[in-house]
């Protein structure tokens, strides 16, 4: 146990060197004037597709906001996939002038099932580009508009930045305001900095319609996100990060519906690694690169290595447990300071920041014994 523990636990020796590395690199550029932005002649058209299950109650939220956009509204489409939908979600949908709802009345498997089904309908509808959202998510003004400008400077896969809608509802969705600062700041951001691939956090990204293969979109695991963005970046193209491309995602509120989410996200985690080892492996004999090597071992062989770390270190080590606390306040200390919240206003999750992480280790411990057999959504506008 200790062999395999110490082996997964240099992942979190290498994505400490990726972190400390993009910090110190955005250090040294801190005095350096950005260039101004510039508006590209060319407008892509995007498709901004919805997926929605289910949400009436939130459905408009979406739809509002990229009504409400800076962007020309004759280079973007709405597109609503609502999937076997029980209640008023599409007719909802449908009352916002120029909405194309399509309704999926054969039963999913997933959301990765319903983008498969929903693409391949609009792929060849001549749009630029495809920007996936869902029913709970609000887009900056500026969203789009900040995807056409890195489409334009060569990005072929991209994402935004993500913040909570509701940061401040109780120690729940503080603990995951916490969590999505670390994937912003010390995860995507440092990763850009230093020409290193970003990752999908399932929603608020956009992509290049070529960038689909041929069969188009085909994800199997529950982390349709992770698993595209482990293709791509297999395939030799990789994700950036946009900082001021913001959109607000609902996190969950309870303790029943936060357990579901993350033993489906361990869950999809671990079928990442039994489905794609074979794969990392090969193309980086292929094409040795540290972006290939680092979008799959932090992310995968990490969620693992995290459970049996906590075991055989937490439980069994007293040192480990001192230095676990601390690395998580320390952690989450910096990317609170580098977001756009203050450190006061997340005191109480910064303090019991320690107990959301080993909830979180848990759960990847009970995913690799009890996986989650079925898609199981969380409830939205609660």
């Amino acid at each position: 146990m200790r062999i395999v523990a110490l082996l997964l636990g240099s992942m979190f020796f290498w994505s400490t060197v990726v972190v400390l590395s993009g910090l110190f690199l955005e250090w040294l550029r801190r005095n350096r004037a950005a260039p101004p932005k510039q508006d590209p002649e060319t407008k892509l058209k995007f498709a901004c597709v919805i997926c929605a299950h289910n949400e009436e109650k939130v459905i408009d939220r979406p739809i509002r906001s990229l009504l409400a956009s800076d962007y020309p509204r004759d280079r973007f489409q709405i597109v609503v996939f609502a999937d076997n939908c029980a209640d008023r979600t599409a007719e909802i949908a449908r009352s916002f002038p120029g909405v194309d709802v399509r309704e999926k009345r054969i039963p999913s498997s997933g959301k990765g099932d319903v983008l498969a089904w929903g693409l391949d309908q609009i792929r060849h509808e001549g749009y630029d580009a495809i920007a996936i959202f869902d029913a709970d998510n609000e887009a900056s003004p500026g969203w789009l508009s900040e995807m056409n400008r890195a489409f334009a400077g060569g990005s072929m896969v991209v994402t935004g930045h993500r913040m909570v809608s509701n940061p401040f509802a109780n120690l729940i969705t503080g603990w995951y305001t916490l969590y999505w600062n670390l994937m912003n700041e010390l995860s995507n951001r440092v990763r850009s900095t230093l020409n290193m691939s970003a990752m999908l956090t399932g929603t608020g990204f956009a992509f290049r319609v070529s960038v689909l293969p041929e069969q188009g979109w085909r994800t199997v695991t529950f982390v349709e996100d992770l698993e595209f963005a482990i293709s791509v970046n297999f395939a030799g193209n990789h994700v950036d990060y946009i900082p001021d491309a913001i959109f607000y995602d609902e996190q969950p509120v309870s303790v029943r519906p936060m357990f579901r989410q993350l033993n489906r996200w361990a869950t999809g985690g671990l079928q990442i690694i039994w489905r794609y080892f074979g794969s990392w492996t090969r193309a980086l004999r292929s094409a040795p690169s540290f972006r290939v090597f680092d979008c799959f071992a932090v992310v995968t062989l990490g969620l693992s290595g995290t459970a049996l770390l906590i075991v055989n270190g937490f439980l069994l080590n007293w040192v480990f447990g001192i230095a676990f606390l601390f690395t998580s306040w320390a952690s989450v200390i910096i990317a609170t300071s580098l977001s756009r919240y203050s450190l006061r206003s997340l005191f109480l999750p910064i303090l019991m920041f320690p107990v959301f992480t080993l909830i979180l280790s848990y759960t990847v411990l009970y995913s690799l014994f009890f996986p989650q057999r079925s898609w199981k959504p969380i409830a939205h506008g609660n």
